[in-house]
């Protein structure tokens, strides 16, 4: 038994020597890494103490220090494009810009990147595309316009911002020739990517997008309608109003945007034509366009007024009001006539939703009587039908004593929890003493009770 405990013995001694022999060469190995590193970072802070100031005092015409010209690879070969690239960040105007990416060209690093770019794994490529666009220099456009194929996506994604950052019309020609070739989806170029570097080129790429507006996949045809849209191409305002035709409604429901975006005023009528358009975010964006560029018939946007989708009435409501009070009134007038309870019942609560009724209120204390009059129509039409937050909450907040009078003595024929409770409060904590006079009285005349009409938690 005994030659068991001492086999068993060595084998605790082995293991305990082991994992001491291990601890050890972990320390001496984060010690002489750190003492490495230490070295290095010294090494790297002498070298910048030294060529920094060389990069800075460079200017456009001056001569290159002999100093610059380090091997390959070197540590100050690192640090000058280190302080290089800062002093491209800190360049002021194109011709500074230039002179600077031209150092980086003669220097060697457009060429040392452009040689990254195709080799190793794809952090590494990705760096290079970074920093090429960085450095801004034309030669590197070639190869980064092949890295827009690249296998792996960051090293696309990265090297397309990079032209975008170099800019010219050979980079924009690559640009526009890799979103026409994307199918619009992952793993391609993200679409949101490429519209945003497009953009950047402004007017450069106007003309190379218009022409593919009638791309075959439309998701790109999307991407471009976005992408002139925000470019503020009203040059391309004629083939996109061609366009709300398309067959798909995500393009026609860009194209409205747009067209409205770019203040193309030619493009009513054919907004007018898609206002009854089977998809609703097609309506909604062509009710908004037409409410920006105005010239819409008060009859077209009354139909939109009650549309089954709340997006579309909400932007029927924002166009309308843009036409002015007497634009408003009409509407009043037309709509309130409606029989049907559904209609009713949307107006009502675009009414609530908008700013429309909360304009009207404001009218109590107008100077034009006719004004006064209608505003107080409309309330107290509202007041039967049940509609009353908006009514209440202006009653405690609004800025005029006279509206808040006005609003006091048209809510004394009826009668409900949260109308009662805003008149309290009121009559008790109201600036205006007449007011709070005024509500006090009206708590005690017998109040009538509301109809069933309504969607806001009204009661019968």
């Amino acid at each position: 038994m005994w030659w068991v405990l001492t086999d068993v013995y060595t084998v605790l001694i082995w293991t305990i020597s082991a994992v001491a022999m291990l601890i050890v060469v972990c320390c001496a190995t984060a010690a002489g890494r750190r003492a490495f590193n230490h070295r290095r970072y010294r090494i790297r802070d002498q070298l910048r103490a030294r060529y920094e100031p060389i990069v800075s005092s460079l200017r456009p015409g001056t001569e290159l220090s002999p100093e610059l010209n380090q091997p390959k690879g070197s540590p100050a070969w690192e640090v000058i494009e280190v302080a290089l690239l800062d002093a491209l960040k800190r360049a002021d105007g194109v011709v500074e810009r230039g002179f600077l990416s031209g150092v980086c060209w003669h220097l060697g690093y457009v060429e040392w990147h452009i040689h990254r770019l195709s080799t190793g794994r794809p952090r590494r490529r990705a760096l290079a595309a970074d920093h090429l666009g960085a450095m801004r220099h034309p030669a590197a456009v070639a190869a980064l316009a092949g890295a827009l194929y690249d296998a792996d996506l960051d090293v696309r994604t990265v090297a397309a911002r990079a032209l975008g950052m170099i800019g010219g019309d050979d980079a924009w020609d690559h640009l526009v020739q890799r979103l026409l070739s994307g199918s619009g989806d992952e793993p391609d170029i993200s679409l949101r990517v490429l519209k945003s570097i497009l953009v950047s080129g402004g007017p450069a790429v106007v003309a190379r997008l218009v022409d593919s507006l009638g791309h075959p996949r439309w998701r790109i045809r999307s991407a471009v309608v976005d992408v002139l849209g925000n470019i503020g191409a009203n040059a391309a305002g004629p083939q996109l109003a061609e366009m709300l035709s398309d067959p798909e409604p995500d393009v026609r429901a860009k194209v409205a945007r747009v067209l409205g975006q770019l203040g193309y005023g030619p493009a009513v009528p054919a907004l007018h034509n898609v206002l009854d358009d089977t998809a609703w975010v097609v309506r909604m964006h062509a009710t908004r366009s037409l409410g920006v560029l105005g010239g819409a018939s008060t009859s077209a946007l009354l139909d939109r007024l009650v549309d089954t989708k709340w997006h579309v009435r909400a932007a029927a409501a924002e166009a309308l009001r843009r036409g002015g009070s007497n634009v408003v009134w009409l509407v009043w007038s037309t709509l309130s006539q409606y029989q049907d309870r559904y209609v009713r019942e949307q107006l009502f609560e675009e009414l609530q939703r908008s700013s429309l009724l909360q304009a009207y209120i404001g009218m109590l204390d107008s100077d034009i009587p006719e004004e006064r009059a209608r505003s107080t129509i409309i309330v107290e039409e509202c007041l039967r039908e049940g509609v009353t937050s908006l009514i209440v909450h202006l009653l405690k907040t609004h800025r005029s004593a006279e509206v808040r009078g006005r609003l006091v003595t048209l809510l004394t024929p009826y009668c409900r929890p949260e109308i009662v409770a805003a008149l309290e409060k009121v009559a008790a904590n109201d600036p205006e003493p007449n007011v709070r006079r005024l509500a006090q009285a009206t708590l005690e005349v017998p109040a009538v009770p509301l109809t069933s009409h309504g969607s806001d938690g009204r009661v019968v």
